[in-house]
């Protein structure tokens, strides 16, 4: 859940300053009380997100985080109203699929920027954003802390120039970005680092950080007035520090192993009548390690709706996922459905009955109860923890969801 506070401090001729602030919040969903602990073993837990329900705290599996809280100046270039000069933590223009929940261009984060400068044809958007690493982005782990010398977080920058609204066609538009990741190492940083024994104590040390700086380009078409909805196709190319964004990371990671990475999407929506309206999406990303190894991701899915009235609908959801790894990809422990030259494939399939605050597939809020089957080729994909066992291949839910913006 989210809250969302803002308040116009200043307005003349067409200009104000804005304050912007969200704050987050998360449980497990486990009890009517739940607190956060305090300690960081809240429900945003690595060590419990996986296995949440069985594990935490039933009554202390909460977080809050706090996401926005910047200034800004809209209209700052006279003439132009849609022109924003903005300062601090913000969600910066975040491109994604909604069915998926996947974050395909999203630089979020502390920092300072100009959009929608009206130069030319179209709207240029430029951004300086920083988020910070901790020691496991060059591998050591959490025991590199015990290190007083060099400082373990890494701050990673990036920035951004997106040129947007170019007019390609009738009722569609083309974006263009090139965003630039790197490192901002200390001096001591850039000329040493320790080695740890299994341990953790310190044995010895390396010249410097192993780090890569790298660029993200993107480019992406919307169709409007797409058989009653629209359409979006994307390309993306990125190399070495950049090549991690996308898979609903919002900054660069300068110690990747990833040399680089190319993805194709598309998706949108379609209203085939005044009954059936259909969300689709379908991607194929490609990575590359430095040593060679190779990783491929393609998924595909949709989610009609029957409308039964304008505040009840019928939704079906089918999705399918494959992961094909090389060669020399060193595949993560916790992924046990393939090792190399293997891969992991998951296919979903959801019915629910929906109501919700209009006849739009996009109307919230929404309240569905829903069953979910899935069938997977291993032992690690479910989610659900107590619900479905964990060496299973397949399994089926149910419950009741809610969805809401505002």
């Amino acid at each position: 859940m989210e809250i969302v506070l803002g308040k116009e401090m200043w307005e003349q001729n067409d200009q104000n300053f804005y304050i912007d602030t969200r704050i987050a919040y998360k449980s497990g969903q486990q009890n009517d009380w739940e607190e956060d602990p305090g300690d960081g073993s809240g429900s945003n837990s690595d060590s419990i997100s996986g296995d949440r329900a069985v594990t935490s705290h039933p009554y202390r599996d909460s977080v809050v985080s706090v996401r926005e809280a910047n200034v800004q100046f809209r209209g700052v270039i006279p003439g132009q109203e849609r022109s924003n000069l903005w300062g601090g933590k913000k969600f910066y223009q975040r491109h994604d699929i909604h069915m998926a929940d996947f974050y395909y261009w999203d630089l979020s984060g502390p920092g300072v920027g100009l959009e929608y400068w009206t130069v030319g044809p179209g709207d240029l958007s430029l951004a300086w954003v920083r988020n910070t690493d901790g020691p496991w982005a060059n591998g050591l782990g959490d025991d590199f802390w015990e290190d007083t010398d060099v400082r373990p977080n890494v701050v990673n920058n990036v920035i951004s120039a997106r040129y947007a609204n170019l007019k390609t066609n009738e009722d569609g538009s083309l974006e263009l970005g090139a965003e630039w990741g790197a490192a901002d190492l200390t001096k001591g940083q850039r000329s040493s680092v320790p080695v740890l024994d299994d341990d953790g104590d310190i044995i010895g040390r390396t010249e410097k950080f192993n780090h890569k700086n790298g660029w993200l380009f993107t480019a992406e078409h919307t169709q409007g007035n797409w058989f009653g909805g629209f359409n979006k196709l994307i390309g993306q190319y990125a190399t070495d520090s950049m090549a991690n964004t996308g898979n609903n990371n919002t900054h660069s990671s300068s110690f990747s192993e990833i040399e680089s990475m190319w993805r194709i999407i598309d998706h949108g929506t379609v209203q085939f009548n005044d009954k059936i309206e259909m969300m689709y999406a379908t991607w194929y990303e490609s990575k590359k390690k430095f040593d060679g190894g190779t990783k491929d991701w393609f998924s595909i899915g949709i989610r009609p709706i029957y409308k039964w009235s304008d505040v009840m609908n019928t939704a079906l959801e089918i999705g399918y996922d494959t992961i094909n790894f090389g060669d020399d990809w060193d595949v993560p422990n916790s992924v046990t459905c393939s090792g190399k030259n293997d891969s992991c494939n998951l296919l979903k399939v959801t019915l629910a009955q929906q109501w919700q605050a209009g006849p739009s597939i996009w109307a919230r809020p929404v309240i569905r109860l829903f069953v979910t089957y899935a069938d997977w080729n291993s032992g690690n994909f479910p989610q659900t923890p107590g619900t479905v066992p964990i060496d299973d291949q397949d399994g089926t839910t149910f419950g009741a969801q809610i969805e809401a913006w505002w």
